[in-house]
Protein backbone atom coordinates (compact mmCIF):
# COMPACT_ATOMS: atom_id res chain seq x y z
CA UNK A 1 0.00 0.00 0.00
CA UNK A 2 1.26 3.49 -0.84
CA UNK A 3 2.73 5.21 2.24
CA UNK A 4 0.47 8.28 2.15
CA UNK A 5 -2.65 6.20 1.64
CA UNK A 6 -1.54 3.92 4.47
CA UNK A 7 -1.25 6.90 6.81
CA UNK A 8 -4.82 7.99 5.99
CA UNK A 9 -6.06 4.42 6.45
CA UNK A 10 -4.46 4.29 9.89
CA UNK A 11 -6.16 7.57 10.83
CA UNK A 12 -9.45 6.05 9.69
CA UNK A 13 -8.76 2.91 11.78
CA UNK A 14 -8.05 4.98 14.89
CA UNK A 15 -11.12 7.21 14.44
CA UNK A 16 -13.51 4.25 14.25
CA UNK A 17 -11.53 1.95 16.58
CA UNK A 18 -11.48 -0.80 13.97
CA UNK A 19 -9.65 -4.09 14.59
CA UNK A 20 -9.17 -5.43 11.07
CA UNK A 21 -6.23 -6.79 9.13
CA UNK A 22 -4.71 -4.52 6.49
CA UNK A 23 -6.70 -5.92 3.58
CA UNK A 24 -10.09 -5.70 5.33
CA UNK A 25 -9.20 -2.30 6.77
CA UNK A 26 -8.48 -0.97 3.27
CA UNK A 27 -11.79 -2.40 2.04
CA UNK A 28 -13.64 -0.61 4.84
CA UNK A 29 -11.72 2.62 4.19
CA UNK A 30 -12.54 2.64 0.48
CA UNK A 31 -16.20 1.77 1.02
CA UNK A 32 -16.53 4.49 3.67
CA UNK A 33 -14.90 7.17 1.50
CA UNK A 34 -17.19 6.30 -1.41
CA UNK A 35 -20.35 6.04 0.72
CA UNK A 36 -19.76 9.51 2.21
CA UNK A 37 -20.07 11.00 -1.28
CA UNK A 38 -23.77 10.09 -1.28
CA UNK A 39 -25.04 11.11 2.15
CA UNK A 40 -25.24 13.93 4.68
CA UNK A 41 -25.46 11.43 7.52
CA UNK A 42 -22.83 9.60 9.54
CA UNK A 43 -21.71 6.31 8.01
CA UNK A 44 -20.81 3.22 10.02
CA UNK A 45 -17.98 1.44 8.16
CA UNK A 46 -18.80 -1.82 9.97
CA UNK A 47 -22.00 -2.02 7.90
CA UNK A 48 -20.21 -1.73 4.55
CA UNK A 49 -18.03 -4.85 4.59
CA UNK A 50 -18.63 -8.47 5.47
CA UNK A 51 -16.99 -11.75 6.42
CA UNK A 52 -17.23 -14.85 4.29
CA UNK A 53 -16.57 -15.94 0.72
CA UNK A 54 -15.59 -13.06 -1.55
CA UNK A 55 -17.02 -13.50 -5.07
CA UNK A 56 -15.10 -10.44 -6.32
CA UNK A 57 -17.16 -7.76 -4.55
CA UNK A 58 -15.77 -6.25 -1.34
CA UNK A 59 -18.72 -3.97 -0.60
CA UNK A 60 -22.25 -3.48 -1.92
CA UNK A 61 -24.74 -0.94 -0.63
CA UNK A 62 -27.46 1.45 -1.77
CA UNK A 63 -27.67 5.22 -1.72
CA UNK A 64 -31.39 5.99 -1.53
CA UNK A 65 -32.58 9.57 -1.05
CA UNK A 66 -29.24 10.65 0.52
CA UNK A 67 -29.22 7.67 2.91
CA UNK A 68 -26.87 4.69 2.89
CA UNK A 69 -29.02 1.54 2.98
CA UNK A 70 -27.61 -1.91 3.76
CA UNK A 71 -30.59 -3.82 5.23
CA UNK A 72 -33.77 -5.11 3.64
CA UNK A 73 -35.92 -3.65 6.43
CA UNK A 74 -34.58 -0.15 5.72
CA UNK A 75 -35.35 -0.53 2.03
CA UNK A 76 -38.82 -1.93 2.69
CA UNK A 77 -39.63 1.05 4.88
CA UNK A 78 -38.67 3.44 2.09
CA UNK A 79 -40.75 1.66 -0.56
CA UNK A 80 -43.72 1.25 1.73
CA UNK A 81 -44.12 5.04 1.82
CA UNK A 82 -46.14 7.01 -0.72
CA UNK A 83 -43.07 8.66 -2.20
CA UNK A 84 -42.84 7.91 -5.93
CA UNK A 85 -39.59 9.63 -6.89
CA UNK A 86 -36.95 7.78 -4.86
CA UNK A 87 -33.38 8.39 -6.04
CA UNK A 88 -31.80 4.91 -5.94
CA UNK A 89 -28.16 4.08 -6.64
CA UNK A 90 -26.57 0.64 -6.30
CA UNK A 91 -22.87 0.87 -5.41
CA UNK A 92 -20.23 -1.86 -5.75
CA UNK A 93 -16.66 -1.56 -4.49
CA UNK A 94 -13.63 -3.78 -5.07
CA UNK A 95 -10.41 -2.63 -3.35
CA UNK A 96 -6.82 -3.74 -3.73
CA UNK A 97 -3.96 -2.55 -1.50
CA UNK A 98 -1.46 -3.05 -4.33
CA UNK A 99 0.01 -0.08 -6.18
CA UNK A 100 -0.72 -1.59 -9.58
CA UNK A 101 -3.71 -2.33 -11.78
CA UNK A 102 -4.53 -5.96 -12.60
CA UNK A 103 -6.84 -6.72 -15.52
CA UNK A 104 -7.57 -10.17 -14.08
CA UNK A 105 -8.88 -8.63 -10.85
CA UNK A 106 -11.04 -6.17 -12.78
CA UNK A 107 -12.41 -9.04 -14.88
CA UNK A 108 -13.35 -10.93 -11.67
CA UNK A 109 -15.08 -7.79 -10.36
CA UNK A 110 -16.94 -7.41 -13.65
CA UNK A 111 -18.11 -11.03 -13.66
CA UNK A 112 -19.22 -10.81 -10.02
CA UNK A 113 -21.34 -7.71 -10.68
CA UNK A 114 -23.00 -9.24 -13.73
CA UNK A 115 -23.77 -12.39 -11.74
CA UNK A 116 -25.16 -10.32 -8.84
CA UNK A 117 -27.69 -8.47 -11.04
CA UNK A 118 -28.78 -11.55 -12.99
CA UNK A 119 -32.10 -13.25 -12.30
CA UNK A 120 -30.38 -16.60 -11.70
CA UNK A 121 -26.96 -16.01 -10.11
CA UNK A 122 -24.42 -18.85 -10.09
CA UNK A 123 -22.44 -17.63 -7.05
CA UNK A 124 -23.12 -18.73 -3.50
CA UNK A 125 -23.26 -15.47 -1.57
CA UNK A 126 -22.46 -14.53 1.99
CA UNK A 127 -25.39 -13.52 4.19
CA UNK A 128 -24.47 -9.85 3.68
CA UNK A 129 -24.42 -9.99 -0.13
CA UNK A 130 -27.50 -12.19 -0.14
CA UNK A 131 -29.38 -9.40 1.65
CA UNK A 132 -28.06 -6.84 -0.86
CA UNK A 133 -29.48 -9.03 -3.65
CA UNK A 134 -32.84 -9.10 -1.87
CA UNK A 135 -32.79 -5.32 -1.76
CA UNK A 136 -31.97 -5.23 -5.49
CA UNK A 137 -34.95 -7.45 -6.24
CA UNK A 138 -37.11 -5.17 -4.08
CA UNK A 139 -35.92 -2.13 -6.04
CA UNK A 140 -36.65 -3.80 -9.39
CA UNK A 141 -40.11 -4.80 -8.18
CA UNK A 142 -40.77 -1.18 -7.18
CA UNK A 143 -39.35 0.71 -10.16
CA UNK A 144 -42.62 2.63 -10.31
CA UNK A 145 -41.41 4.39 -7.16
CA UNK A 146 -37.89 5.01 -8.48
CA UNK A 147 -36.80 8.29 -10.03
CA UNK A 148 -36.45 8.00 -13.84
CA UNK A 149 -38.07 4.54 -13.65
CA UNK A 150 -34.79 2.68 -13.02
CA UNK A 151 -32.03 2.78 -10.41
CA UNK A 152 -28.50 4.01 -11.13
CA UNK A 153 -25.35 1.93 -10.64
CA UNK A 154 -21.79 2.88 -9.71
CA UNK A 155 -18.91 0.37 -9.70
CA UNK A 156 -15.61 1.40 -8.08
CA UNK A 157 -12.40 -0.53 -8.64
CA UNK A 158 -9.85 0.95 -6.22
CA UNK A 159 -6.10 0.59 -5.79
CA UNK A 160 -3.42 2.61 -4.00
CA UNK A 161 -1.59 2.98 -7.31
CA UNK A 162 -1.17 5.94 -9.69
CA UNK A 163 -3.65 7.00 -12.36
CA UNK A 164 -4.81 4.23 -14.68
CA UNK A 165 -3.25 4.48 -18.14
CA UNK A 166 -2.99 0.84 -19.31
CA UNK A 167 -5.07 0.49 -22.47
CA UNK A 168 -6.21 -3.10 -21.81
CA UNK A 169 -7.55 -2.23 -18.34
CA UNK A 170 -9.26 0.92 -19.61
CA UNK A 171 -10.89 -1.25 -22.27
CA UNK A 172 -12.07 -3.74 -19.64
CA UNK A 173 -13.52 -0.92 -17.54
CA UNK A 174 -15.37 0.51 -20.54
CA UNK A 175 -16.61 -2.96 -21.50
CA UNK A 176 -18.16 -3.46 -18.06
CA UNK A 177 -19.89 -0.09 -18.28
CA UNK A 178 -21.27 -0.97 -21.72
CA UNK A 179 -22.59 -4.34 -20.46
CA UNK A 180 -24.34 -2.68 -17.53
CA UNK A 181 -25.97 -0.16 -19.85
CA UNK A 182 -27.00 -2.92 -22.26
CA UNK A 183 -28.64 -4.86 -19.42
CA UNK A 184 -31.44 -2.28 -19.43
CA UNK A 185 -31.75 -2.39 -15.64
CA UNK A 186 -30.18 0.99 -14.91
CA UNK A 187 -30.73 4.60 -15.87
CA UNK A 188 -27.17 5.81 -15.28
CA UNK A 189 -24.16 3.45 -15.29
CA UNK A 190 -20.69 4.41 -14.09
CA UNK A 191 -17.54 2.32 -13.71
CA UNK A 192 -14.79 4.22 -11.90
CA UNK A 193 -11.12 3.25 -11.64
CA UNK A 194 -10.21 5.06 -8.43
CA UNK A 195 -6.48 5.73 -8.04
CA UNK A 196 -4.63 6.86 -4.90
CA UNK A 197 -4.91 10.59 -5.70
CA UNK A 198 -8.67 10.40 -6.16
CA UNK A 199 -9.06 8.14 -3.12
CA UNK A 200 -7.24 10.69 -0.95
CA UNK A 201 -9.56 13.39 -2.30
CA UNK A 202 -12.55 11.26 -1.33
CA UNK A 203 -11.16 10.80 2.19
CA UNK A 204 -10.46 14.52 2.61
CA UNK A 205 -13.94 15.30 1.27
CA UNK A 206 -15.46 12.89 3.81
CA UNK A 207 -13.93 15.03 6.54
CA UNK A 208 -15.54 18.19 5.12
CA UNK A 209 -12.10 19.63 4.43
CA UNK A 210 -12.84 21.81 1.42
CA UNK A 211 -11.47 25.17 0.31
CA UNK A 212 -13.46 27.73 -1.67
CA UNK A 213 -12.88 31.12 -3.22
CA UNK A 214 -15.62 33.29 -4.69
CA UNK A 215 -16.30 36.87 -5.71
CA UNK A 216 -18.23 39.13 -3.35
CA UNK A 217 -20.59 41.74 -4.78
CA UNK A 218 -21.01 43.60 -1.48
CA UNK A 219 -20.01 43.04 2.14
CA UNK A 220 -20.44 44.33 5.69
CA UNK A 221 -18.36 43.18 8.66
CA UNK A 222 -19.63 42.53 12.18
CA UNK A 223 -17.73 43.85 15.24
CA UNK A 224 -15.24 41.40 16.76
CA UNK A 225 -16.50 39.35 19.68
CA UNK A 226 -15.19 36.64 21.99
CA UNK A 227 -14.48 33.41 20.09
CA UNK A 228 -15.15 34.97 16.67
CA UNK A 229 -12.16 36.25 14.70
CA UNK A 230 -14.00 37.68 11.70
CA UNK A 231 -17.58 37.69 10.47
CA UNK A 232 -19.28 39.16 7.42
CA UNK A 233 -22.63 39.47 5.73
CA UNK A 234 -21.99 39.32 1.98
CA UNK A 235 -23.93 39.37 -1.26
CA UNK A 236 -22.74 36.92 -3.91
CA UNK A 237 -23.80 35.64 -7.31
CA UNK A 238 -26.00 32.57 -6.73
CA UNK A 239 -24.48 30.84 -9.73
CA UNK A 240 -20.89 31.52 -8.58
CA UNK A 241 -21.75 30.31 -5.07
CA UNK A 242 -22.97 26.96 -6.38
CA UNK A 243 -19.84 26.43 -8.47
CA UNK A 244 -17.35 27.54 -5.80
CA UNK A 245 -18.92 26.35 -2.54
CA UNK A 246 -21.49 23.62 -3.21
CA UNK A 247 -20.15 21.70 -6.22
CA UNK A 248 -17.07 19.47 -6.16
CA UNK A 249 -14.71 18.88 -9.08
CA UNK A 250 -16.80 15.90 -10.21
CA UNK A 251 -19.95 18.01 -10.45
CA UNK A 252 -21.48 16.44 -7.33
CA UNK A 253 -22.87 18.14 -4.25
CA UNK A 254 -20.37 18.45 -1.37
CA UNK A 255 -22.58 16.61 1.10
CA UNK A 256 -20.15 16.64 4.02
CA UNK A 257 -20.37 20.44 4.31
CA UNK A 258 -23.81 19.99 5.90
CA UNK A 259 -22.69 17.75 8.78
CA UNK A 260 -23.19 20.59 11.30
CA UNK A 261 -26.47 21.81 9.81
CA UNK A 262 -29.42 22.24 12.16
CA UNK A 263 -31.80 20.40 9.79
CA UNK A 264 -31.47 17.86 7.01
CA UNK A 265 -32.65 18.58 3.49
CA UNK A 266 -36.37 18.06 2.87
CA UNK A 267 -36.77 16.47 -0.57
CA UNK A 268 -38.74 18.15 -3.35
CA UNK A 269 -41.52 15.57 -2.98
CA UNK A 270 -41.89 16.42 0.72
CA UNK A 271 -41.93 20.20 0.56
CA UNK A 272 -43.85 22.59 -1.68
CA UNK A 273 -41.57 25.33 -0.33
CA UNK A 274 -38.73 24.01 -2.48
CA UNK A 275 -40.79 24.45 -5.63
CA UNK A 276 -41.57 28.01 -4.58
CA UNK A 277 -37.87 28.71 -4.02
CA UNK A 278 -37.03 27.39 -7.47
CA UNK A 279 -39.83 29.45 -8.98
CA UNK A 280 -38.56 32.70 -7.47
CA UNK A 281 -34.99 31.76 -8.44
CA UNK A 282 -35.48 31.05 -12.15
CA UNK A 283 -38.43 33.31 -12.99
CA UNK A 284 -37.31 36.36 -15.05
CA UNK A 285 -39.71 38.53 -13.06
CA UNK A 286 -38.26 37.62 -9.65
CA UNK A 287 -34.73 36.23 -10.06
CA UNK A 288 -33.10 39.62 -9.42
CA UNK A 289 -34.94 39.77 -6.06
CA UNK A 290 -33.93 36.28 -4.94
CA UNK A 291 -31.18 37.53 -2.60
CA UNK A 292 -33.72 39.80 -0.89
CA UNK A 293 -36.58 37.30 -0.63
CA UNK A 294 -34.44 34.39 0.59
CA UNK A 295 -33.20 34.23 4.20
CA UNK A 296 -29.73 33.28 3.01
CA UNK A 297 -27.05 30.87 4.16
CA UNK A 298 -24.78 30.80 7.22
CA UNK A 299 -21.26 29.37 6.95
CA UNK A 300 -18.71 28.73 9.68
CA UNK A 301 -15.01 28.28 8.94
CA UNK A 302 -11.79 28.22 10.96
CA UNK A 303 -10.08 30.21 8.19
CA UNK A 304 -11.78 33.21 6.55
CA UNK A 305 -10.08 35.91 4.45
CA UNK A 306 -11.71 38.76 2.55
CA UNK A 307 -9.25 40.44 0.20
CA UNK A 308 -10.64 43.16 -2.02
CA UNK A 309 -13.76 41.49 -3.44
CA UNK A 310 -12.55 37.87 -3.07
CA UNK A 311 -13.66 35.66 -0.18
CA UNK A 312 -11.55 32.65 0.90
CA UNK A 313 -12.85 29.95 3.26
CA UNK A 314 -11.41 26.59 4.35
CA UNK A 315 -12.81 23.50 6.10
CA UNK A 316 -16.21 25.16 6.11
CA UNK A 317 -19.64 24.00 7.20
CA UNK A 318 -23.05 25.32 6.18
CA UNK A 319 -24.86 25.46 9.52
CA UNK A 320 -28.04 27.08 8.25
CA UNK A 321 -29.39 27.09 4.72
CA UNK A 322 -29.24 23.39 3.82
CA UNK A 323 -32.61 23.69 2.10
CA UNK A 324 -31.63 26.72 0.03
CA UNK A 325 -28.27 25.12 -0.84
CA UNK A 326 -29.86 21.91 -2.12
CA UNK A 327 -32.43 23.81 -4.15
CA UNK A 328 -29.69 25.96 -5.68
CA UNK A 329 -27.67 22.88 -6.57
CA UNK A 330 -30.64 21.06 -8.13
CA UNK A 331 -31.52 24.14 -10.20
CA UNK A 332 -27.89 25.10 -10.98
CA UNK A 333 -28.25 24.83 -14.76
CA UNK A 334 -31.18 27.26 -14.75
CA UNK A 335 -29.88 29.94 -12.34
CA UNK A 336 -30.00 33.35 -14.08
CA UNK A 337 -26.91 35.53 -14.05
CA UNK A 338 -28.67 38.27 -12.05
CA UNK A 339 -29.72 36.01 -9.15
CA UNK A 340 -27.91 36.90 -5.93
CA UNK A 341 -27.65 35.32 -2.49
CA UNK A 342 -27.04 36.65 1.02
CA UNK A 343 -24.40 34.70 2.98
CA UNK A 344 -23.27 35.14 6.57
CA UNK A 345 -19.67 33.94 7.03
CA UNK A 346 -18.21 33.44 10.51
CA UNK A 347 -14.62 32.56 11.39
CA UNK A 348 -14.49 30.57 14.61
CA UNK A 349 -12.78 27.53 16.13
CA UNK A 350 -14.96 27.60 19.25
CA UNK A 351 -17.14 24.48 19.22
CA UNK A 352 -19.61 26.07 21.64
CA UNK A 353 -20.27 28.82 19.11
CA UNK A 354 -20.60 26.28 16.31
CA UNK A 355 -23.17 24.37 18.38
Amino acid sequence: MHRVVKSHVQAFRDEFALKLDESKLFEAFCAYCIAKQFTFENVNPDLLTYEGADPGIDSAFYAINDQIITTLSEAEKIFSSRKTDNAVRLVFVQSKTSEGWQKQELDVFSAAIQDFISESPSHTYSEYLDEQREIFNLVINNVGKVKSGRPDIDCYYVTSGPRLVAAEILAAKNALQARLCDAGLFDDCRVVALDRDELIKYWVASRGAYKAQFRVIGSASFPKSAGIEESYAVTVSARDFVQAVLEDDRGSLRRSIFDENVRDFISFDDSAINSEIVGSLISPSSSSRFGILNNGITIISPEVRLQSNEMYIEDYQIVNGCQTSNVLFEARKDIPQDATLMVKIIETRDQAIVD
